[in-house]
């Protein structure tokens, strides 16, 4: 692990002198989100909180059949949808970034206009509504979709223009498709993509894509396999990222399984010569057993992905056809707050592989991206990220 780090602070050192002309093209979503912890009790001077999703799941299911009442104590508002927090965090990394979604018709809400990132919002309807509630392992998001439901290929072309969305597309170094989950409308933007846009690019250079789908846990076996029949389209036009958190993986993974014909059971023979490539505590990989990696392969064979990356708390996985790569995380005990954790981890991520870096530095950028929002409850600038793997080392040459 230690290499990894080392190998990821000489890539920012380079990379702070480097003047940037890069561009990544972000969509669809947009919410404002409300944080807030739940109250489990009162004192004479403070509250104490519910710390983890299972000890509110508990409280709630012991008062069945009673009704109660829970305080919400407000954290914070804040700009949300993975959408829009991806597109600030790796703006705030240097990256001129264009977000096209839900932030406020017909300008964007103050919120979603921070000066202090390089961001161009086209703002095609207003935002859904968010309230998150936050727990030390993990958050709940209550969701107002609102003008999310609006979103879909006719509305962007009507007020984006599907001239400018291609310009958008083609000087792009990546092209970040978020929230698939979410937003109604999503596959029907998608399909209009492949019909009206990517068949456009230059033929001679295949275009960098990233997709972060959310949690699909409310969606049709049959609209994730059309999802990702969308993916593998976009495989013959992209070199493909996708990433997924556990639940994500799992879902999918279902989903391939039951599907007709050939089911993927895990059991099988993956492509490839089954080669690991693990950085940091050997019991990390052992987390991925067998089945999870060859799941793994399974899925980037299907859709034709150059990477697929499982990201958890305590680490990340890339797979490959061929191979499985792990990396450590650095681990936050108490949280300042969870929710954009997993989409600053993808701007690290993204930055990393926009700018060269091997696939485990750039988790390992990724994490460390996650790791310095959660614990300060923003997106880190370039120094700010370079401090924090520098203590990130030296905790770990501590605990040596």
């Amino acid at each position: 692990m230690e290499r990894i780090l080392s190998e990821v602070l000489s890539c920012l050192e380079k990379l702070k002198r480097k003047k940037y002309a890069s561009q990544v093209f972000v969509g669809f979503d947009g919410f404002v989100d409300t944080l807030v912890r739940p109250v489990r009790s009162t004192g004479d001077s403070e509250h104490r909180y519910f710390q983890s999703i299972g000890e509110f799941a508990s409280y709630l299911k012991g008062k069945e059949g009673k009704s109660c009442s829970i305080e919400l104590e407000k954290i914070t508002e804040k700009l949300g949808g993975n959408a829009a927090i991806y597109a600030q965090a790796i703006s705030r990394l240097g990256i001129h970034t264009k977000c096209l979604g839900a932030f406020g018709y017909p300008e964007p809400l103050p919120l979603f206009q921070t000066e202090e990132s390089d961001v161009e919002l086209i703002s095609i309807s207003n935002p859904g509504i968010c309230t998150a509630l936050e727990f030390d392992d993990g958050k709940i998001m209550l969701s107002e979709n609102e003008g999310i439901n609006d979103l879909d290929y006719e509305r962007i072309v009507r007020y984006a223009g599907e001239e400018p969305l291609y310009r958008m597309i083609n000087e792009s170094a990546m092209v970040s498709l978020m929230n698939w989950s979410e937003v109604p409308g999503c596959t029907g933007i998608w399909t209009g993509f492949l019909e009206n846009i990517f068949p456009r690019l230059p033929k001679n250079e295949r275009k960098k894509m990233f997709i972060d789908i959310s949690d699909c846990s409310r969606r049709s076996n049959e609209d994730i396999r059309q999802m990702l029949e969308l993916i593998r389209d976009f495989a013959d036009y992209c070199e493909i990222t996708l990433s997924l958190n556990y639940n994500e993986f799992e879902i999918v993974s279902s989903v391939m399984n039951a599907g007709d014909g050939e089911a993927n059971t895990g059991s099988g023979q993956a492509a490839g010569d089954g080669t690991t490539n693990h950085s940091g505590s050997a019991d990390g990989l052992a987390a991925c057993d067998e089945a999870m990696e060859q799941q793994g392969r399974i899925l980037c064979e299907s859709c034709g992905l150059q990477y697929l990356i499982i990201h958890l708390r305590d680490g990340a996985y890339a797979f490959t056809k061929n191979i499985s790569y792990y990396v450590d995380n650095r681990y936050v005990k108490h949280p300042l707050i969870s929710t954009g954790g997993g989409d600053n981890f993808n701007a690290g991520l993204v930055y990393g592989i926009i700018n060269g870096m091997g696939i485990e530095a750039a988790m390992t950028l990724g994490n460390a991206a996650s790791g310095f929002y959660i614990s300060h409850g923003r997106s880190a600038t370039m120094n700010e990220l370079s401090e924090y793997i520098h203590m990130w080392m030296q905790e770990r040459e501590v605990a040596v």
